[in-house]
């Protein structure tokens, strides 16, 4: 489509911006310093401006709310988030994931890294489609736990590897199998190439903690 996207790196109250330009063309920015999928999210948010350009008035739009984002960054993000996790893919890798009408934080932490999301885009996208609670998610963004075990997670996709044969999805779901109870401890070691003495410092580097419990599941909607 002919949109230039400029990374550069920003403050980190800056996401980005956009522009048409009649020498330039169309032009997105975006902050270099950001995670990988705050940057797809972005990116998709500044996509909305550029289609939109000439529907709202630069007063509609540069428009301070006090209470937050003003009414069309708000179609911005609604927009972003409905591009990056279409309706019917989510449902199916949601009910892929939910046993007993449960679905744990690891599983819901994959499902964000499968789309390349952060962890806060999926479960409002899921309380959007009704299938999980407004209530229960809003408390347990506040309390951060599952921001902590999607932390650890993501750690793995910056973690450095001496076997590049072997990718970093690949160890995700080893990692995430291992704390599912599926594999033995001496099970993970022989698929990552690892010595099993050595399996809590491998886990460490990828952010997880061999003790640690990855199974907490919320109740679906």
């Amino acid at each position: 489509m002919g949109i230039k996207i400029i990374f550069l790196p920003l403050d980190s109250n800056i996401s980005g911006g956009s522009t048409i330009d009649e020498e330039f063309g169309l032009a997105v920015l975006v902050n270099s310093n950001d995670a990988p999928w705050r940057r797809n999210f972005d990116l998709a948010h500044e996509f909305f401006h550029l289609i939109t350009w000439n529907d709202f008035s630069p007063e509609e739009i540069y428009q301070n709310d006090s209470l937050g984002k003003n009414r069309i960054e708000q179609l911005a993000d609604v927009f972003s988030s409905s591009l990056l996790l279409p309706e019917n893919e989510v449902r199916d890798e949601f009910e892929k994931r939910t046993v007993e009408k449960s679905i744990s934080y690891l599983n819901l932490v994959h499902i964000a890294r499968d789309f390349d999301v952060s962890i806060e885009a999926l479960l409002w996208r899921l309380v959007k489609l009704g299938l999980l609670k407004r209530e229960n998610i809003q408390e347990e963004l506040e309390k951060g736990t599952i921001k902590d075990v999607d932390k650890k997670n993501r750690h793995s996709d910056w973690a450095e590897t001496v076997k590049p044969h072997l990718s970093n999805r690949y160890i995700s779901l080893a990692i995430k199998a291992f704390h599912l109870g599926k594999i033995s401890k001496g099970k993970l070691a022989e698929y990552v190439g690892e010595n099993y003495s050595a399996i809590p410092s491998f886990l460490n580097k990828y952010g997880y903690d061999e003790n640690e419990d990855y199974s907490i599941a919320y109740r679906t909607a």
